[in-house]
């Protein structure tokens, strides 16, 4: 009998408790994020976390393997922390 790994999705977002307008200034910075992040990152963002798609349907409309979805799905969530950090957006 082989042995089976599994692999968990990491939650996209962590849970963020806000009041108020906070919600929608992070809404607003995330949308601000999303239009200066890489079309490729984008669609995959959109695929992924409000589609809910698999990463193994992702890869297959992308014609990639399902690590390299992974790791640009890991890219554009860095790219999107940064984007949103930055006053402004991109430097």
């Amino acid at each position: 009998m082989s042995a089976r790994l599994t692999f968990h999705r990491p939650p996209a977002y962590g849970v963020v408790m806000v009041i108020g307008n906070a919600s929608e200034d992070l809404d607003q910075g995330l949308k601000v994020a999303r239009e200066q992040l890489d079309p490729y990152l984008a669609a995959l963002v959109t695929l992924h976390y409000d589609l809910n798609c698999k990463v193994a349907v992702i890869a297959k409309i992308f014609r990639r393997t399902r690590p390299v979805i992974l790791m640009s799905l890991m890219r554009a969530r860095r790219e999107l922390k940064r984007l949103m950090s930055t006053p402004g957006g991109t430097q």
